[in-house]
């Protein structure tokens, strides 16, 4: 494992064929990045489900992650998560 001062460069982290399945495991993933602060989904649209699913995820990890607020779609739009 990286130390947190290497962990902590990660800004963005970008995920392919996410699926609300993989959640826990999307959560562990951003608990180790303390400076994460976008989840880039490339290939997924902005829709009403998953944004809910993203909040849920991101409310989790609001004390080891406290910049994590932003998901970016596949039509670049920012959606506002916390």
């Amino acid at each position: 494992a990286k130390p947190p001062s290497e962990r902590a460069r990660v800004f963005r982290l970008e995920v392919r064929d996410f699926c609300a399945v993989r959640g826990k495991l999307l959560g562990e993933f951003c608990k180790i990045f303390p400076l994460l602060q976008v989840i880039v989904l490339p290939d997924r649209a902005r829709e009403p489900n998953l944004l809910v699913f993203l909040c849920d995820v991101v409310e989790e990890c609001a004390i080891s992650t406290p910049r994590l607020a932003w998901a970016q779609f596949q039509d670049d739009t920012m959606e506002l998560l916390w």
